[in-house]
């Protein structure tokens, strides 16, 4: 019985021991370890980089959309200018397409100048501009009105 007693004291030693060791073993990997924390799995490095691509492929669409669009409106304004160069160098000659239909210079200068007149008149009559709304300046409804008539000339 004291033989089985000294090999439970032994073992009890030996485990004692033995879980001291492990323990240190276990700190020192701990440590090993830290030291590589920073550095990220391969699996997850891989996963970042195919969300990366996948971002990038989305960009790289919206971007070749976006510069179809541009070469679409570069085209239709290259031919508006070379429609507009074609025009000014017709011009230069004299030749144009008149706008308005007056035989001279005079009739649109007499029709432009009863339409002043009719401008004219309206501002006097105070029909160019009507304005519904009475309203006070600083309480008074009298500058109110002189405002809106000041503003309506």
């Amino acid at each position: 019985m004291e033989l089985l007693v000294l090999a439970l004291i032994g073992l009890s030693a030996f485990v004692s021991f033995s879980a001291v060791k492990m323990q240190k073993e276990l700190e020192t990997a701990k440590k090993r370890l830290h030291k590589y924390k920073h550095l990220i799995s391969q699996e997850e490095y891989q996963n970042e980089m195919a969300l990366d691509l996948e971002a990038m492929k989305r960009q790289k669409l919206q971007l070749t959309k976006e510069e179809t669009h541009l070469r679409t409106a570069i085209e239709s304004l290259s031919k508006k200018l070379t429609e507009l160069q074609e025009e000014d160098y017709l011009e230069s000659f004299g030749f144009y397409q008149p706008k308005y239909d007056f035989i001279s210079s005079g009739s649109y200068e007499s029709l432009l100048k009863k339409n002043r007149d009719k401008q004219k008149a309206m501002v006097k009559k105070k029909t160019a501009a009507i304005c519904h709304s009475s309203w006070s300046v600083s309480g008074s409804e009298k500058e109110g009105k002189k405002m809106a008539t000041n503003f309506l000339k």
